[in-house]
């Protein structure tokens, strides 16, 4: 399914744009943690993969649907083909003022900016 070179692609799409690599990621609907694995090739070593299926073990990870007002704090937002969590992840950028890197295919919103994330 797809261009298997994609997760190299854009793992080097954000190393061109991320240049501090101690930065904490968040990679949002991160599938089997692909990205997390290019990207910890080129050196980055605080990125955690967030999904609501099964991560491949000895990643880090973290399992269900990240939404806009998480409050854990991540500096990156990566997104990577994240479905319903498109807008979640943008959203979360915004009212966090943190970076969003996101490579959407199809957009299926379900948060709105005026209830679900709301800045303070």
């Amino acid at each position: 399914m797809g261009d298997k070179r994609r997760f190299n692609k854009f793992a080097n799409l954000i190393n061109d744009l991320i240049l501090n690599k101690e930065l904490s990621i968040i990679d949002v609907a991160a599938g089997k943690g692909h990205l997390q694995k290019a990207l910890n090739e080129k050196g980055f070593r605080n990125v955690t993969s967030w999904d609501a299926k099964n991560i491949k073990k000895g990643l880090k990870r973290r399992y269900g649907l990240f939404k806009c007002n998480e409050k854990q704090k991540f500096d990156v937002i990566v997104a990577m083909h994240p479905d319903e969590a498109t807008d979640h992840s943008i959203l979360y950028a915004g009212k966090n003022k943190k970076i969003a890197i996101v490579c959407p295919c199809c957009i299926k919103p379900d948060a709105t900016p005026s209830t679900a994330c709301r800045s303070p």
